[in-house]
């Protein structure tokens, strides 16, 4: 796979991306996530959990997490798997509460972000963004 950034690079200044899936009615959406090499897990937004819960599993088990504003989030955890471009991708996420860092960004682009791809995902995925030519790539492993 290889996923071009520079998009939302140059609209919101993050590296996103967008992936379709199906919601519990059967209908294809858009969710659009933040790639954050600094996170060490993946989260996934309390709102978005309610219109996709055929398409999460719950896990058992609970965290927490001390968010980018200093604040402790309490955490569930959910799998979820996904499809691009022909390809299942798939790992653990941590369900919290929407940052107010989130809805900023929504704010100044008019992208809404649903979740966070962390280390934990891109490792496990084997993806890497390519800073030079403003790419996400996959690896084989």
């Amino acid at each position: 796979m290889e996923r071009d950034i520079h998009w939302s690079l140059s609209k919101a200044g993050l590296p996103l991306v967008t992936i379709v899936t199906e919601n519990d009615e059967g209908m294809k959406g858009q969710l659009c996530f933040l790639i954050d090499t600094g996170a060490t897990i993946n989260i996934m937004y309390k709102f978005v959990c309610q219109y996709f819960t055929k398409t999460f599993i719950e896990l058992e088990g609970n965290g927490s997490l001390i968010g980018f504003e200093g604040e402790e989030h309490k955490t569930q955890y959910i799998g979820f798997t996904f499809e691009l471009e022909g390809k299942k991708y798939s790992d653990v996420f941590s369900v919290v509460e929407e940052y107010k860092g989130m809805r900023q960004i929504q704010k100044q682009s008019g992208i809404q972000v649903h979740g966070v791809l962390g280390v934990p995902f891109l490792v496990n995925n084997g993806w890497v963004i390519d800073f030079d030519k403003l790419v996400i790539v996959t690896k084989e492993h």
